[in-house]
């Protein structure tokens, strides 16, 4: 488990919705010991984010897309349930959305949530906003 991992995605994720839950999910579940890799099937994501595995592989799809995931294995065609394997992403220079400490949760200019994570992945460019 990450703390580390958990609190990037509390102040910098965009995603919303059911993409954050698993988002949140997901960095619970990973550390830099075994290299950001997270390899659970959708069936466990989907039970431990109280949502369908059709809802868990778009809210996979939205990460992958937006840089937040990085698909290391692709197992979807085996037809055995096997897990996909990802490595989790914290893109460097995201601006905060959420700042825990203030009273609103909306991050002050000059706070140090407000300047760029330092970078432990390499990511595509992310978008704003997300599917639920």
């Amino acid at each position: 488990m990450s703390t580390y991992a958990y609190d990037w995605v509390r102040t910098y994720s965009t995603a919303e919705g059911t993409a954050l839950t698993v988002h949140l999910h997901i960095a619970d579940s990973v550390s830099s010991g075994n290299g950001w890799r997270y390899s659970n099937p959708l069936a466990y994501i989907a039970r431990a984010c109280r949502c369908t595995d059709r809802t868990v592989r778009s809210a996979a799809r939205w990460l992958e897309e937006n840089g937040y995931l990085e698909l290391l294995v692709d197992n979807s065609s085996s037809g055995r349930g096997d897990a996909n394997i990802y490595r989790f992403l914290m893109p460097e220079g995201m601006p905060a959305v959420y700042d825990g400490t203030t009273p609103t949760g909306t991050p002050a200019q000059d706070h140090p949530l407000s300047s760029p994570v330092e970078k432990l992945g390499s990511a595509k460019g992310t978008k704003k906003g997300a599917r639920s």
